[in-house]
């Protein structure tokens, strides 16, 4: 069984999510939190599996979440579920060491997928988060071509 915890701003997304994901039973949504900070809290006193986390919120966002577990050594996985599709945000998530990063348009069927692919061990991200980070990683080569000495 994974132990999930849920950490969205939007009420109406956490509950429509533990529904939705309750439904497996290979998980068990333990909480739903609205904000950075009530994880941290939360990880404090419990133990869990996984976080499926927003990156934007009020108090404390994803990117905050995602430091403090690393600075604290939690060991939990983190999947990023949120809107945001913007590069500082997904090379935050990376640098900070989460397990993958998919869009709230995804099937609901390809974020349960996903969390279990999470718990075996496997990174998951969104196919349109990694061809942006590609693309830009290949204009920013193209830019620095002149800055290259020979």
């Amino acid at each position: 069984m994974i132990r999930l915890v849920i950490v969205d701003d939007d009420i109406l997304i956490r509950e429509s999510l533990k529904i939705i994901i309750g439904i497996d039973e290979e998980i068990e949504v333990v909480a739903t939190l609205e904000n950075g900070k009530e994880c941290i809290d939360f990880l404090s006193e419990n133990k869990i599996d996984m976080i499926l986390l927003d990156m934007r919120m009020p108090i404390m966002s994803g990117e905050e979440v995602l430091a403090e577990i690393r600075r604290r050594k939690i060991d939990v996985k983190v999947l990023i579920l949120t809107t945001f599709d913007e590069e500082n945000l997904i090379s935050s998530a990376i640098k900070h060491n989460s397990n993958g990063y998919l869009l709230k348009s995804s099937k609901p069927d390809k974020i349960i997928n996903g969390i279990k692919s999470v718990n075996m061990g496997n990174g998951v991200f969104e196919a349109d988060i990694v061809s942006k980070l590609v693309i830009n990683n290949d204009n920013r080569d193209e830019n620095n071509k002149d800055n290259i000495l020979d």
